[in-house]
């Protein structure tokens, strides 16, 4: 649903904002999507449905079918597309669905495919080649990778008459159904398909694997189970050649002793191999360096391949073998061409590993697992050149090998250092099953508090709260009760966090102590404390103590300079304690409104960002933060260029509360240029993508600022007052330093008699889809019994507030006139033509001046000059200190 909204540039359908309310999901955006279908021409691709589909083929989430028959429920010219292993139950018999096999070819497909094979299509030229072709296609039946891996066989006729024996004698199909194969279908005379079911295809294909491996080298069968147990995204050769010779060593079997001799030289002749017995694809990189210093010639090299692999390089097409020969020229001679992908179909690997030996699959994942342990830690080391990428993608690619191990303290760690860096919804997704099952898997030893304080932090930042705060206070009343002070710092960190998002500051106050304190205790290391202090300050600041947070950090900026190693443990990153403790001294810059400040202290954390190889969505995150300084100094040309270049980083990411954020720029950008009608329509947006990411001060500051547009718009007063006071009783409930802004501006609005029932107020700002407010105000704390209790406590404060302001207004005003109450007296003295301390000529020789500075009674005084006494229409055009001043005149004349 983000696709739909992000593809057709259309944030405005709000189709992801009721996907956690079911009954609007259904009354609102479910018809919206049909309506949408209708009226365009829309493609819609689905890939792998199977991921969504439990063992019964029925759907994970009830809200795939409701959306399924939206999709299909249509009229419009719209047209989905939907892939699948496994069919879903609901659609098995829609009249709506198509359903097409796909996972073999036709006949007279095959034979095309036979034709284009390199080996295959050498049988088509005599009887004998014909026969073993014709049992080639009738095993094989259509499935392209049978017939590539009988390609791969059929440079010798003797080994591919074997396999097919092989293969005949192993099937369970019976003979007349596979020779149907062979006919045409009663509605195509010119096509046969099989009837072969596709449980006996992944037989038939593991048992074609095995032969087909079997056939091969020692050194070549053992490459091809290595491969086949890496992770797809690790089938790199320079990966293979850095973990090929130390596999070897792992298993140390005896199979493995003839490979052992010449690792580097059997590498790439095996990896030949296994492609040319259709085992493996390889895509090439598209130049080969140059070998840079003096290396055996091609036919020496010729000679020690063909003696270690005899007939497997013998067999090979002249062009293949002499890419390997230039390959391992440049590789004996030092340079380092770009690595090849290889590619395995994923029913051959999976055969493979079945009939593997368990050690052979133990070693691949040790080898690999510690291979990007030392990539993570090298990251580590080189942080701050670049290395925090490497941190963040060796946590990603180690996880399967260390979980397959049951290395789960390394995997942990690897997992929770990736989501500091990078802390994307799809890495969230990534990590989260996988902490669950290492959660489980320690439940009850030491690691267990831990692997949940991970846990719990990556569900936080996925955005489910309340499960994490309760993890999070279980554990710091374990580890207080313990004695492990250590563990409680770490698990008081993330409640505050969960504390601060939830806009519960008092309480977050109160955890920032008690995690200084257990830090103490535990005895932690000048960086850890550091970053205590950090986050008692970001508390502060939302607050309201912007001065005393900015001096603060201004006191601890030379700190931020002190080695990176300490004699004492330490829980804090160094690079996260910088650009925490910077990112707070901007914000209370900017709350104090010094921009040129705020974008030194953003400059100096982006600096240190990129330093670190931060990814794209913390530097978009970081960078989006120049906005407000640069359009208070009137830059809106860089301003419109860097939401730009968020937005689009935010909407690959799928990053919700970064698209809320940019959406209310762009809303501020729009109402500063006089674009009114637009800043309302940014700012609707923003709102609802705030209620998605379920962070009540960004829901406030949008609905304050809505009601700012709405107003400047020419809203009806109900609904900007609606907003107005939905922003003032979110951050009244939660004890925010900017509800002195929203008291400020319902003081300075055109307020009713009384104010507005709760209800009210609910039902003119939830006209914007998915707005929720009533639901999000009972989850606030409950400062108030009720929501109108809320609203009258708020409108009794605006009218203190407004009384203040009417009394010092009036004393201002009195010490006005008393300050000009001989220029008045004087005034009225001319209109009974008798004599004042200021004359006539004088008097008008002052009311211009007096009007250039604002006082607008020029008028007025040559109206009573000429006899007129109605207050009223003297005073009806001037504002309220201007006909003060005209009424002390007329109330002299009165006298």
């Amino acid at each position: 649903m983000f696709e739909i909204e992000r593809q057709l540039n259309a944030p405005h359908l709000a189709l992801t904002a009721a996907l956690d309310d079911p009954r609007t999901w259904r009354t609102h955006t479910l018809p919206r999507l049909r309506g949408l279908l209708s009226q365009y021409s829309l493609l819609l691709v689905l890939d792998n449905l199977e991921s969504l589909l439990t063992d019964g083929n029925r759907w994970r989430d009830s809200r795939w079918g409701e959306l399924m028959a939206a999709l299909l429920g249509h009229r419009g010219a719209s047209r989905v597309i939907l892939t699948s292993r496994r069919l879903p139950a609901d659609l098995a018999d829609h009249a709506a669905v198509r359903r097409e096999a796909i996972h073999a070819l036709s006949f007279a497909e095959s034979v095309l495919l036979a034709r284009e094979l390199p080996h295959l299509r050498t049988l088509f030229g005599d009887e004998e080649g014909q026969d073993l072709l014709r049992q080639a296609l009738w095993l094989a039946q259509g499935h392209p990778k049978l017939l590539e891996l009988a390609d791969g066989l059929a440079a010798d006729r003797a080994a591919l008459r074997a396999q097919l024996e092989a293969a005949a004698a192993a099937t369970t199909a019976d003979a007349a159904a596979l020779s149907a194969f062979f006919e045409a279908r009663p509605d195509d005379a010119q096509e046969g398909e099989t009837r072969q079911t596709e449980g006996a295809f992944v037989v038939a294909l593991g048992q074609w694997t095995q032969g087909v491996s079997g056939r091969l080298s020692p050194a070549a069968n053992l490459l091809f189970t290595f491969l086949c147990r890496l992770e797809p995204p690790d089938r790199i050769t320079n990966i293979i050649d850095a973990n090929w010779g130390d596999f070897l060593r792992r298993l140390g079997a005896e199979q493995a002793a003839d490979v052992l001799a010449q690792p580097r030289l059997g590498l790439p002749a095996a990896l030949a191999a296994l492609e040319q017995a259709g085992l493996i694809a390889v895509e090439q990189p598209s130049a080969v360096a140059s070998p840079a210093a003096p290396v055996p010639d091609m036919e020496q090299l010729l000679a020690l391949l063909t003696a270690q692999f005899g007939d497997e390089i013998a067999n090979l097409p002249p062009d293949q073998l002499q890419r390997i020969l230039a390959q391992l020229q440049s590789s004996l001679a030092g340079a380092a061409p770009a690595p090849a992908v290889i590619i395995i179909h994923p029913g051959v690997a999976e055969a493979t590993r079945a009939a593997a030996a368990v050690a052979t699959l133990a070693a691949v994942d040790e080898a690999l697992g510690d291979y990007w342990i030392a990539a993570y830690q090298h990251g580590r080391r080189t942080e701050m050149q670049g290395g925090g990428r490497l941190v963040a993608e060796s946590g990603r690619r180690a996880a399967p090998y260390l979980l397959r191990r049951a290395r789960w303290a390394e995997a942990a760690t690897l997992l929770e250092q990736m989501i500091q860096r990078d802390s994307s919804p799809a890495t969230l997704a990534f990590a989260i099953p996988l902490l669950r099952r290492i959660v489980a898997e320690t439940a009850g030893t030491e690691r267990a508090l831990t692997d949940a304080g991970v846990l719990a932090n990556a569900l936080w930042q996925a955005g489910r709260t309340a499960e994490a705060e309760q993890m999070e206070r279980d554990r710091i009343r374990f580890c207080v009760e313990q004695g492990d002070f250590r563990r409680a710092s770490n698990a008081a960190g993330n409640l505050l966090n969960l504390l601060m998002v939830g806009g519960r500051l008092p309480a977050a106050l109160a955890v920032a102590e008690d995690k200084a304190g257990y830090s103490r205790r535990a005895g932690l290391g000048p960086w850890t404390q550091l970053a205590d202090e950090g986050m008692r300050l970001q508390v502060l600041n939302r607050m309201g103590e912007s001065e005393a947070v900015l001096a603060r950090v201004a006191e601890l900026r030379p700190q931020l300079e002190m080695p990176e190693e300490s004699e004492a443990v330490e829980t804090a990153n160094p690079w996260n304690v910088r650009e925490g403790l910077l990112d707070t001294g901007r914000q209370a810059a900017q709350g104090l409104e010094r921009w040129a400040e705020a974008l030194a202290l953003n400059a100096d954390s982006v600096r240190y960002m990129e330093a670190r190889g931060a990814e794209a969505l913390e530097l978009a995150r970081t960078r989006f933060n120049d906005y407000g300084p640069l359009l208070r100094l009137g830059r809106s040309d860089e301003v419109r260029a860097l939401l730009g270049d968020c937005r689009a980083v935010f909407e690959r990411e799928k990053d919700i509360p970064g698209l809320g954020k940019v959406y209310s720029a762009l809303a501020d950008l729009e109402d500063k240029v006089g674009n009114r009608e637009a800043a309302v329509r940014f700012e609707e947006t923003a709102l609802r993508y705030s209620y998605q990411a379920n962070d009540p001060e960004s829901c406030a500051i949008s609905h304050h600022n809505l009601g700012n547009y709405l107003e400047r718009h020419g809203a009806p007063p109900a609904r900007v007052l609606a907003h107005r006071l939905a922003a003032a009783l979110i951050w009244t409930s939660i004890q925010s330093g900017q509800k002195s802004i929203a008291i400020a501006n319902l003081r300075q609005s055109d307020l009713p008699p009384a104010p507005p029932a709760f209800d009210s107020v609910v039902e003119q700002v939830e006209q914007i889809r998915g707005v929720r407010f009533r639901e999000l105000f009972a989850r606030l704390p409950q400062t108030f019994p009720s929501g109108d209790a809320a609203i009258a406590a708020v409108w009794e404060l605006v009218q203190h507030e407004k009384a203040k302001q009417e009394q010092s207004a009036a004393e201002r005003m009195a010490q006005i006139l008393e300050q000009w109450e001989p220029l008045l007296q004087s005034i009225a003295a001319a209109a009974r033509e008798a004599a004042g301390q200021f004359g006539r000529e004088e008097i008008e020789e002052l009311l211009p001046q007096l009007e250039a500075k604002g006082w607008m009674v020029r008028e007025a005084v040559q109206r009573i000059w000429a006899g007129e006494r109605d207050a009223a229409a003297l005073t009806a055009n001037i504002d309220g200190n201007s006909a003060a001043l005209v009424n002390r005149i007329l109330a002299i004349l009165a006298a």
